[in-house]
């Protein structure tokens, strides 16, 4: 609804095939972000460490200038682009045209992963339509906390267990999910690729499975022990390719497993257990165009580097949109490092952040309800919407602004006077879905080991509240009151929190690296021996280190306090 030119309220359209009838909380409210006092109304341009408003033309031929002098100097190499997964379609594919025609190879969306290794043809995908989410008879969960980072998937799936389907859940916490789960194993974050291996050696233990077809170390495979939670949930997966009956088991990875370190080995693992009970196979992206900026391959080039080491190499510039640096990405303190070795750095945002403080000229852009685009949604759906209000003060869309900067770059091509004239000019399919694009398989080319490390105290887990997981929702009043409670807390395990001497409510100091927070602690059943639970995307822990990293944990008591 809207009224005066802003949007006042947020109500679903229903969709049988995507979200029947509902709206997430998350959805629902995050429209009051829109409306915050910290939305950018005029571009800012810093003048010997001090902001100025400035005016477009002023603002755009400055970042032209700085761009082309870095490249000139120091080649087309020093440039790195990090793009919001939340971007468009249309934004995607103009920050992809302006890295390839300056010959940067330095692109990439996937700011909050930080395993690469694994090499895809495809863009993953949920591997199924949503709307046949709920028709499984078992579901094996890796790496997910459903409810938070997929409420409207953890309805379908929900209904499914309520009328007797089968639940596992392999996960680095406890996360309750509302329904009956069958066998779940929790491990500590660091061991979650290795609860994996137990369950694929105990499929490999049961007769009739050929063991050729794994791509196990053989050694890693005599190391691993299996238990009687891997013996059965095994069991189940294989129950029906014994009884030559067709498996209707769904295996789906979730947003814990995407972000984790060892990703590749986990996505292996899963893979292989997939193929063996031949259940459907499937990634819940993390965010609303995650699968689209994949498609149309909003990655780096040939020799370019990903979005962590772009941040490792602390290059000369970077173009930064629709980020808020310390809140977004999988390591606060390594991106902060990053913007402030660099020689110059540019944001498109819709906010004027304080996170963006250490960049050189914020241009501010419209967010969603302002701009017309495109979105690629986990079933490879191609949703395109229009703007339903008019742009905030001098705020511009995103593709407007990356299409004029480029002709501040010098660049040709960008002659585009619609975001549907750049979809169409790069997508050529009027399909309503892609399918080309997507696919999840792999190519295990060699065996692979499961590595096993051992943090110094405590492998961190990292996740980010669904209230706290992009610029607008951080700044929805009505989302934050109801986790203002809640959201700053470490939480350990019972048995940590005595080995510790601590006691609910107590301070700790968290350090990763170089870097230390206090947090107040509080014991949770939920998070395993040898984790400890530390939000992402909130201001308390926005210095910190990798979302899934080492750290350690102290005491604070009144003397060190003081």
């Amino acid at each position: 609804h809207i009224k005066q030119n802003k949007v006042i309220r947020m109500l679903p359209r229903e969709d049988e095939a995507i979200n029947e009838c509902w709206i997430s909380d998350r959805d629902r409210f995050s429209y009051e972000g829109l409306n915050s006092e910290d939305r950018l109304q005029v571009p800012m341009i810093k003048e010997k460490g001090q902001w100025k408003e400035s005016d477009w033309e002023t603002a755009l031929t400055l970042v032209g200038e700085k761009l082309k002098h870095i490249i000139h100097n120091d080649g087309p190499e020093a440039l790195g682009m990090l793009i919001s997964p939340q971007s468009t379609i249309e934004e995607g594919i103009l920050a992809k045209k302006i890295s390839n025609t300056l010959k940067s190879p330095h692109i990439d969306h996937r700011i909050r992963q930080s395993d690469f290794s694994l090499e895809h043809e495809a863009s993953p995908w949920l591997g199924s339509h949503i709307d046949t989410v709920g028709q499984f008879d078992q579901y094996l969960l890796i790496g997910s906390n459903l409810r938070n980072e997929q409420p409207l998937l953890a309805s379908r799936i929900r209904k499914s267990v309520n009328h007797g389907a089968n639940l596992f859940v392999i996960n680095s916490i406890d996360a309750d999910p509302l329904m009956a789960v069958s066998e779940k194993m929790i491990q500590a974050s660091h061991k979650l690729p290795h609860a994996l291996a137990k369950v694929l050696k105990s499929m490999t233990e049961l007769k009739g499975v050929l063991k050729k077809d794994i791509k196990f170390i053989k050694a890693d495979i005599e190391k691993i022990k299996t238990d009687k939670v891997s013996d059965a949930i095994a069991k189940h997966l294989m129950k029906n390719v014994f009884a030559a009956k067709k498996n209707n088991t769904s295996i789906l990875l979730g947003q814990i497993a995407q972000e984790h370190p060892d990703y590749s080995t986990i996505y292996k693992l899963a893979y292989e257990i997939s193929k063996l009970s031949q259940a459907n196979f499937g990634v819940m992206p993390t965010y609303a165009n995650s699968v689209g900026l994949h498609a149309i391959n909003v990655l780096p080039e040939k020799g370019g580097l990903h979005a962590y080491a772009m941040l490792e190499k602390k290059l000369k510039a970077y173009v930064l949109l629709n980020i808020e640096p310390q809140l977004d990405g999988s390591n606060a303190q390594l991106m902060q490092d990053a913007i402030l070795s660099s020689d110059f750095t540019v944001a498109l945002s819709a906010y004027n952040s304080k996170y963006l403080k250490n960049v050189d000229v914020i241009l501010p852009v419209s967010p969603f309800t302002e701009s017309s685009g495109t979105m690629i949604n986990m079933e490879g759906r191609v949703q395109s919407y229009t703007a339903v209000t008019q742009s905030l003060g001098q705020s511009r869309p995103a593709w407007k602004v990356l299409r004029v900067l480029a002709n501040h770059l010098n660049l040709k091509g960008f002659d585009y006077e619609s975001s549907l004239d750049v979809k169409e000019a790069h997508i050529k399919s009027k399909n309503q879905f892609l399918t080309k694009e997507l696919s999840n398989s792999i190519e295990i080319k060699s065996d692979y080991q499961i590595r096993i490390t051992k943090p110094k105290q405590f492998s961190r887990i990292g996740e980010s509240h669904q209230y706290c997981v992009d610029s607008v929702v951080r700044r929805a009043p009505s989302l934050q009151i109801a986790i203002q409670k809640s959201k700053a807390f470490a939480k350990l395990n019972p048995l940590e929190m005595k080995s510790l001497k601590l006691k609910t409510n107590d301070k700790i100091k968290v350090t990763q690296g170089k870097q230390s927070t206090n947090l107040i602690v509080i014991e949770d059943v939920s998070i395993p021996e040898g984790s400890i639970y530390i939000p992402s995307g909130i201001d308390e822990t926005a210095h910190l280190s990798d979302i899934y990293g080492d750290c350690t944990v102290k005491k604070i008591t009144s003397r060190s306090a003081s």
